[in-house]
């Protein structure tokens, strides 16, 4: 007990110390009786400040942040609570889901509470683990080592780098949703694709979102889709889609119940299927108009999904969007299926099913509930925020800036899904630098003939593959703790690709007030990227060329107008040379796919795509040559040095000192 964070626990709780590389402290707080809980756990010794990522009501679906340093800050449905001590070092407290309830945390005047729902207390299986708690020096590797002692202990989920990363995420992508919404037809996707290919771009992932189902409004009447919209089925649109315009993944979305509202009981998606009417749960939403809402039983469950996902796999469907998943919370309350439980034999149905027919390949979506994360051991990409909305000034940067923040919990378990965008609003540029650093997939909602094809080449390859760093964003360790959305802070994203950092700084600041973005201004260094190597650089700025030569030491300010970005290529300087990336490209970086010196005068470099490559030399070049063709090396305005490579796939260039 002398370990924990907090002052105390009930009688029934036992605390048990586990050993963790690069932790302090790390402890399981196990529950015998499940009806201690709620219970207060008092207030955090040492706190400096906090980050709480939580639902911020009952009724959500995504997550959000809220910081502060006192336990009453700490909003209800918190999931993650990583605070910094006034002494030096982190601390972190999760709550759990084990054997049917889930835990949460929320602040009161008397100190932070753990707690449960009373459904699943009534309908507990044993002593439950419901709390984890470490201490660390470095906040991002606290919290993963964290989520993956959490994995190891509950044995009911994999942490991302135990899955396979879906195919589908490494090409660039378009989704339905924005460019029809519900009025999704099949002379509209087809229009989609062939105004791309016109414009020399060429999706290789192809999500058909909501809209193409057989329903009634609400109520999924059959596995097919609309007849009407799609009056020869989706096998001879998918069939299309791949053999006249290149996609290689065609994903269809649907609700975690069908469809919104669940299934018409009387209709071939229903009526095979033991089913029951929702509930409207005390803690929900009230609903302007209610409706019925029909479920299928736990029990049956996976047969649905099972018959579902066959009739797709036939059509030639090779993913899911599945959307809608936490709000199935909303409706559990009876005592034929309590919450958590429910929960957990959905996703295992829904997960079994997508691993048996789709390979694993699927898209979580409103599902940011501890539910589906403690129990998500096949899928690998799930949506990280509320949606992208186009035309709504206020959220653009918010978007940006709460992916970052929410990435620090959900990195460990999947990629994280930033959301499409349409490349063709003001705010585009802003939104394609922020994916291009996420390490989460590229994919864009655009209507046909309304795509900006100039800044969409910026972030893929010629042949349709996203530029993107192989692991998740995260914030810089100065932003972890304030809120640069509703403060005028700069705010930083960094991440790498390979040993070469890439930083990203940009104004996600809103003022309420003035209804509108104000200019920020801060500080950043290339030491802003976590675990780059090296102590020389060349720091790369993209929209200007700008090459500036630094130690990890320098530091430098800057000012950014609303909605104002820049990416900044931190690459070390290594035997005299340090390798930028394509000049051309948002993530120029994630085109160098392997370097090697072949002796102390020969460098040989890969690359996926050529085009302009940007390095500094600090030695004299001999020569470059691609395939024997001599490269000619220019100096840029701004101070880069490029060479020139032929734009074909897989160049390999030999420099010779």
């Amino acid at each position: 007990m002398k370990t924990l964070p907090f002052p105390s626990l009930p009688e029934s709780a036992t605390a048990e110390s586990v050993a963790i590389d690069g932790l302090r402290h790390a402890t399981f707080v196990t529950f015998a009786d499940p009806h201690a809980l709620p219970t207060t756990l008092g207030f955090l010794k040492g706190q400096r400040r906090h980050l709480a990522v939580a639902r911020i009501d009952p009724w959500s679906v995504w997550f959000f942040q809220k910081f502060g340093d006192t336990a009453s800050a700490v909003p209800d449905e918190t999931v993650l609570l990583l605070w910094e001590k006034s002494e030096g070092g982190y601390g972190v407290l999760v709550p759990l889901v084990h054997r049917g309830q889930r835990a949460w945390l929320a602040g009161t005047p008397e100190g932070l509470e753990l707690r449960t729902q009373k459904w699943d207390r009534a309908n507990a299986k044993g002593a439950a683990t419901l709390l984890f708690t470490a201490e660390g020096d470095d906040p991002f590797a606290l919290v993963e080592r964290a989520i993956a002692a959490i994995a190891e202990r509950l044995r009911s989920f994999r942490i991302r780098t135990q899955k396979p990363t879906p195919d589908w995420i490494e090409w660039f992508g378009w989704c339905t949703w924005d460019a029809f919404y519900r009025e999704v037809n099949v002379e509209g996707v087809l229009a989609g694709l062939e105004k791309a290919r016109a414009g020399g771009l060429q999706p290789r992932l192809l999500i058909l979102d909501d809209g193409w189902q057989d329903t009634d409004g609400k109520l999924l009447q059959g596995f097919a889709a609309d007849p009407k919209k799609f009056p020869n089925g989706l096998s001879e649109l998918i069939r299309r889609a791949k053999a006249e315009f290149g996609v290689g993944t065609f994903g269809v979305w649907h609700a975690f119940q069908g469809y919104w509202y669940g299934v018409d009981p009387q209709s071939p998606a229903g009526k095979p299927y033991r089913v029951f009417d929702a509930v409207q749960a005390p803690h929900s939403r009230p609903t302007e108009e209610p409706a019925r809402r029909v479920l299928i039983h736990p029990d049956d469950i996976a047969r649905f999904y099972h018959d579902y996902y066959r009739e797709l796999r036939a059509a030639g469907v090779d993913m899911v969007k599945v959307d809608n998943q936490a709000n199935l919370d909303h409706s559990l309350s009876a005592e034929t299926t309590p919450p958590a439980l429910t929960m957990q034999r959905y996703q295992e149905a829904f997960q079994g099913a997508a691993a048996h027919h789709f390979r694993g390949e699927t898209l979580h979506c409103m599902s940011q509930i501890t539910d589906m994360l403690y129990h998500l051991d096949s899928g690998n990409v799930v949506r990280n925020s509320e949606d992208y909305y186009p035309t709504i000034p206020a959220t653009q940067g918010k978007h940006v800036f709460r992916n970052a923040l929410n990435n620090v919990f959900m990195a460990p378990f999947c990629v994280p899904d930033w959301d499409m965008f349409q490349s063709s609003r003001e705010a585009a540029p802003f939104h394609a630098a922020s994916r291009a650093i996420s390490g989460g997939p590229l994919y864009i909602s655009d209507k046909p003939g309304e795509q900006n094809f100039e800044l969409l080449r910026k972030l893929i390859t010629a042949d349709g593959r996203a530029l993107r760093c192989p692991q998740p964003a995260l914030p810089t360790r100065d932003c972890l703790f304030v809120d640069a959305y509703h403060q005028p802070h700069l705010f930083k994203i960094q991440n790498r690709n390979g040993d070469t950092g890439v930083l990203g700084l940009f104004n996600c600041h809103w003022d309420e007030q003035a209804k509108a973005g104000q200019p920020v201004s801060g500080r950043y260094s290339a030491a802003d990227v976590e675990g780059i190597s090296g102590e020389r650089f060349a720091l790369f700025h993209h929209s200007t060329g700008k090459v500036e030569l630094v130690t990890r030491a320098d530091i430098f300010e800057v000012t950014l107008p609303p909605l104002g970005w820049e990416l900044v290529t931190v690459a070390p300087i290594e035997d005299g040379v340090a390798l930028i990336g394509l000049a051309n490209k948002l993530n120029g970086s994630a085109a160098l796919v392997s370097k090697r010196w072949i002796s102390p005068t020969r460098l040989e470099i890969t690359l996926r795509e050529g085009g302009p490559l940007a390095l500094h030399l600090d030695r004299p070049l001999v020569s470059a040559s691609v395939a024997g063709t001599k490269i000619a090396l220019t100096r840029g305005a701004a101070g880069a040095s490029i060479l020139d490579l032929p734009v074909v796939s897989e160049p390999t260039l030999t420099l010779e000192f």
